[in-house]
């Protein structure tokens, strides 16, 4: 990664893959990914929350900042739930209903300054009903991160 700050496990035989400048992983997308980005100084914990504000109710369930590697880490846990608006489509089988529910996810990121101004932001977004496997594997992902050679 970047200025050799970061390090990421990925369980064998498995990389990470670019999607528009992100390198994502996930046993199944569908459900959740561990995400890595480095961008401009400004897209930092303030900035994400506000844009999940923008579309839902977020609730921060961990909010903190440590030294990890020798480098002052802020690490953040939301969760957020959005309205699902109920529409009726056409496909072909007809007119059917969609939407209408509650839609839930957990974020989890840590949030690594560089020297240059940059900014790393690493972690991952688990939907809620993902399977108890992906869950369990996006989470080791996170928790096995090395930042200046040392685990989370």
């Amino acid at each position: 990664m970047p200025d050799g700050v970061l390090a990421v496990w990925l369980p064998d035989g498995q990389r990470l893959h670019d999607v528009g400048g992100v390198q994502m992983w996930s046993p199944d997308d569908r459900w959740g990914r561990f995400s890595v980005v480095t961008g401009a100084a400004g897209g930092g914990v303030e900035e994400l929350l506000a844009a999940e504000r923008e579309h839902g109710r977020v609730s921060v369930e961990r909010d903190e900042i440590r030294h990890w590697g020798g480098r002052a880490v802020r690490r953040v846990r939301y969760r957020v739930s959005r309205e699902v608006p109920a529409e009726v489509v056409r496909g072909p089988g007809g007119l059917r209903h969609v939407g209408g529910h509650v839609q839930e996810h957990t974020a989890d990121f840590v949030f690594v300054g560089h020297a240059d101004g940059r900014l790393t932001r690493a972690g991952t977004v688990v939907d809620d009903g993902a399977p108890d496997a992906l869950s369990r594997a996006l989470a080791e992902v996170l928790e096995r991160l090395e930042i200046g050679g040392e685990r989370l």
